[in-house]
């Protein structure tokens, strides 16, 4: 429960079946059935059930209903010609006891084989194991490292942006050495519970940070609002996908943003250095779980001055190549490295020159990753759209202006304000809501030739648009699109394009397509590098079972294909099975991606023939005929 899944939070705990299927899934008190879903995402085949007092317990990734259900399901399905389902029931209409079996376990939806519980009072999920579930516990929660994190301009935890410290083996000793701080800095801690008995493991209930014995953070995961699952960066660190989906911000981010969800208010969690007394202080995390077990991870900090300033530029110093300057965004900063021909051992000045007019100063920060100079400015300190740097070296008396990618700066607006001006860089328009972004952010905008990793039935059709920092939190959607003068034009309104976004993992996932007076493109959930592309092949229907001209001696259950699509993915309501003319329920398992529909148990003997009908959601359809005979002996 509150584990990052996928960009949402996880609503409810996932029970084990044993990778199995046909479980009996009982009432877990009296109550009556309101509603039922049938469908290929998420929870696949789902039963919600009221007990009453404004509980629902909701049972996901079920494989059939008791008798009655799964006949009211299947007449609304025959009626509709479709296997997607979302039915509402009248409450009292199908009522059943503590302990009567409601379903059976299957791997419909999302997932392997298991079940998927939750509770919901008032509307709100709640973590079952506080809502009088009990599951086996017999171990605290893991707290195996922190990492601290400067978290802004003037800020740097030993010497850098960010630091890591282990935990020791022994449990009751802090992490070595003390990290040394300055400005502004926060922790992030990876933080897993495993049961002790299998390889399961939950989100801690409970997690809070001590500096000195004092609680300035703490978040706790009994109950949150369906509004906010998708805050799901706020909550976890930007890491969180090469470490599991465990790793938790221990601070409230981004700056001057809302709690979000389980932040109880006990403090912000932000650490002044500068209002730290010289000498070491503790921090302490302290986790728990449901089962009452806690498990703690100490470390040390050391306020410190800013390194010593470097020694001046020696008087009649060349260039002999010009300067390169390449930017990026970590956590709130917006920092630039300049690279010169000859080392600089005297900051330069550099300022940000805004589209709007005017500049922004930029701060040294020391040496960067690549031998030169860093520079910092916090975000939220313009607001607009600036693509150049302006660099004057030390007693150099001239001044350089570099292009860069272009900087999108969006300040916290009135939230009451009617819009966001769209910010245009080229042939790209960004629009954005009062309410994308939390808090004040940037976000660097980097337009680059049409990208060559496309799947095989993927076209680019525009240049390659990357929006920086790609874990940087979206609160509301930002609306991409790329102006008339793309390629999108060639191909009209109606053709099999859209926006496809770069999968973290490699590969290409559809975003959408909109047309609106921008261009073309769609409204995204998240930053990352997006494309223009055709979709230029339309499903192809594989591995039928039974195969085209097998013969058997009994009837077959289902009939069955593979759908192999790379491009815009399936769509399920436009894909049918037709067997002897009829139009059968057909079903679609996105873990295998198999298009099925049963077979009718009143089918008799002899050759059937059977069509697969396969739509994209590009408008691409395949079709293929097959036969099938069975004759019993």
């Amino acid at each position: 429960f509150g584990e990052s899944r996928g960009g949402h939070l996880h609503s409810g705990i996932d029970l084990s079946t044993g990778g199995v299927t046909g479980v009996p899934v009982r009432a877990l008190a009296a109550g009556s059935v309101v509603r039922l879903r049938a469908g290929a995402f998420g929870y696949g085949r789902a039963l919600y059930f009221d007990v009453g007092g404004g509980t629902l317990i909701v049972y996901g990734h079920l494989q059939r209903f008791a008798p009655a259900l799964e006949g009211f399901l299947r007449g609304a399905q025959e009626a509709a010609g479709e296997y997607e389902a979302d039915l509402s029931i009248e409450p009292g209409r199908f009522v059943h006891a503590a302990g009567d079996t409601l379903a059976w376990s299957g791997d419909t939806g999302s997932g392997p084989a298991h079940l998927h519980l939750e509770v919901r009072r008032g509307g709100l999920p709640v973590n079952p194991l506080i809502a009088g579930l009990r599951a086996p516990d017999g171990a605290p929660p893991s707290l195996p490292a922190l990492v601290w994190r400067a978290l802004d301009s003037s800020g740097w935890v030993d010497g850098g942006s960010s630091a890591t410290r282990a935990a020791p083996g022994d449990g009751g000793a802090p992490c070595a050495p003390p990290v040394r701080v300055h400005g502004l800095v926060g922790l992030e801690c990876l933080a897993v519970d495993a049961n002790g008995a299998t390889d399961a493991r939950l989100t801690p209930l409970r997690i809070g940070l001590y500096l000195d014995g004092e609680l300035i953070f703490e978040r706790r995961f009994h109950a949150f609002p369906f509004g906010l699952a998708g805050e799901v960066r706020r909550i976890y660190g930007p890491e969180a996908a090469g470490e599991g989906p465990f790793r938790q911000r221990l601070y409230r981010w981004p700056p001057g943003a809302r709690p979000d969800v389980g932040d109880t208010g006990a403090g912000t969690g932000w650490i002044d250095a500068g209002a730290l007394s010289p000498g070491r202080h503790e921090v302490r995390i302290e986790a728990s779980d449901a089962a009452g077990r806690t498990a703690e991870l100490r470390g040390e900090i050391e306020p410190a001055l800013p390194d010593p300033p470097r020694p001046p530029l020696r008087p009649g110093a060349a260039r002999a190549a010009p300067l390169r300057a390449s930017a990026w965004v970590e956590e709130m900063l917006v920092l630039f490295e300049l690279e010169a021909p000859e080392p600089l051992p005297e900051a330069p000045q550099a300022e940000l020159l805004l589209a709007e007019g005017g500049a922004l100063p930029l701060e040294p920060r020391g040496a960067g990753p690549n031998g030169g100079w860093l520079f910092a400015a916090t975000v939220g300190d313009f607001d607009g759209l600036c693509s150049r740097l302006r660099v004057a070296l030390p007693q150099a008396g001239d001044a350089e202006t570099l292009a860069l990618p272009a900087l999108l700066g969006v300040s916290g607006r009135d939230p009451r304000a009617s819009g966001v001006p769209p910010a245009r860089v080229g042939s790209l328009t960004l629009s954005a809501t009062p309410a994308t972004f939390p808090g004040a952010a940037a976000v660097l905008v980097r337009l680059s030739t049409a990208p060559a990793d496309t799947a095989s039935e993927l076209q680019a059709i525009s240049p390659l648009v990357t929006l920086e920092p790609e874990w940087a939190p979206l609160a509301a959607p930002l609306g991409v699109f790329l102006g008339p003068d793309s390629a999108a034009v060639a191909v009209g309104w109606e053709g099999p394009w859209a926006l496809y976004r770069r999968r973290a993992g490699g590969g290409w996932g559809l975003a959408g397509r909109e047309c609106v007076p921008a261009g073309w493109g769609a409204e995204v959930s998240a930053l990352g590098s997006y494309a223009l592309m055709l979709d230029c092949r339309a499903p192809r229907i594989v591995r039928p079972s039974p195969a085209d001209g097998a013969w058997s001696a009994a009837r077959p259950e289902t009939l069955r294909v593979v759908l192999e699509e790379e491009g815009a993915g399936v769509d399920v309501l436009g894909s049918d099975i037709v067997l002897d003319g009829v139009l059968l329920l057909a079903a679609y398992d996105v873990d295998r991606g198999e298009l099925w529909a049963e077979v009718p148990a009143r089918l008799a003997p002899g050759e059937h023939r059977w069509e697969v009908r396969a739509v994209d959601r590009a408008g691409q359809t395949a079709r293929r005929e097959m036969r099938f005979t069975w004759t019993p002996r």
